[in-house]
């Protein structure tokens, strides 16, 4: 069982979803174990979806959220945690065992 984080960030919150992923770096995250979302990561079927999609309306009045979750999800394995921050929260200290001690708990 892996933990995994997620995050979006349109272009005024890069930098801040770059710190974002600093600290996941410090807490012991793996680089494939974040995933980064932008609008450039966006697909068709999305703004097929959500054609007026932009910043302006935070991309479909976060629309976007279910589409690259499902993405991620494809991705991992089963059993795999999943959490999503918003690019501008702070994670902290003690998250990643917290959290998996917690799981592993309700598994047993």
């Amino acid at each position: 069982m892996k933990l995994h984080y997620c995050s979006f960030a349109s272009e005024s919150f890069y930098e801040v979803q770059k710190k974002q992923r600093n600290s996941f770096l410090k807490l012991g995250f793996k680089p494939e174990e974040m995933h980064l979302y932008n609008p450039d990561k966006l697909d068709n079927d999305f703004f097929d979806s959500f054609p007026k999609a932009s910043e302006m309306n935070r991309f479909g009045w976060f629309a976007f959220k279910p589409f690259f979750l499902k993405s991620i999800l494809k991705e991992i394995d089963d059993n795999d945690i999943l959490i999503y921050l918003d690019a501008n929260d702070k994670p902290l200290e003690g998250l990643q065992s917290y959290i998996l001690k917690t799981f592993k708990k309700i598994k047993n």
